[in-house]
Order: structure tokens, then sequence, then C-alpha cells
């Protein structure tokens, strides 16, 4: 026990001496207020080379005719930039391109260097309609 204890200690005053690499840095929101991302849940964030890709979730706005929280197909683009911003920006689809229908909880996941590819979720949240289809996104449009 005294072995063990005095491994303990010495692993204490390693973890002590060693420099914290990480440390959370509070962004800035910057550009349009109109044009921002809704507080949300559910939804997925996927890197691309244009910036982050968000899909979908529920912000507490979108209802049904029950009143009940339900969720949205908002596709937007996130951009980190300098002096610790970052400015989400609405993606426009072209007008004769399919959207999904909208969803929460679902998966998504960059499976090209231009494509997304979504999968599942919730459709609903009262009563519970769960999704088993998959879509992909052509970001090079």
């Amino acid at each position: 026990l005294s072995a063990l204890h005095q491994l303990s200690r010495s692993a204490c005053r390693l973890w002590t001496a060693m420099p914290h690499p990480y440390a959370w840095v509070r962004l800035e929101s910057s550009g349009d207020e109109d044009r921002t991302v809704s507080a949300r849940a559910g939804h997925t964030l996927t890197p691309m080379a244009a910036g982050f890709i968000m899909f979908g979730g529920m912000d507490m706005q979108t209802r049904n005719d029950q009143g009940c929280p339900v969720p949205n197909s908002d596709l937007f683009i996130l951009k980190l930039g300098n002096n610790r911003t970052y400015e989400w920006s609405p993606i426009e689809l072209d007008a004769a391109s399919q959207t999904p229908p909208a969803r929460t909880l679902h998966t998504a996941i960059g499976s090209s260097k231009d494509e997304i590819f979504i999968f599942g979720g919730l459709h609903s949240a009262m009563p519970y309609q769960s999704l088993q289809d998959g879509w992909m996104l052509d970001t090079s449009c």
C-alpha cells in the first residue's frame, strides 16, 4: 500500500507540473442578427471546406397546431473569423432541389469533400415519428 501511495503522489506532482494546453474561449457572434441561427438542440454541424454546415434541430420557435415544438429543416453555414468571432449565414438551395423532412437528433457526416450524408432522426416530438431515410447534400454547387 505504501508503494501505491508513493506512485499516486508522484503522478499527482507530475500532473500539476504539466502545462494545461486546453482552455475555453467565448467567441463573439458577428454579422446580421436577422440572418443568424436561433438557439436550438438536436441539430448537426458538419465540417466542410467552405465552413461548418448546420442542419435541422429544434429551436422551440417552430410549433405544430397543438403548440408543441417541432423540428425544422434549416440549413446554415458557420464561418469562424479572426479575433475570436463567428458568423452564421443561411444557405439558399436550388429551387428545384428537394428538401429532406424536418428533423432533430439525426446523424450527419461529410461523405466526401463536397457532400454531406444525413440519416434518420425524429420528425416530430409528439407523437414521436422516427425517420429511416438518407439524404445527400451537394455543397459544390
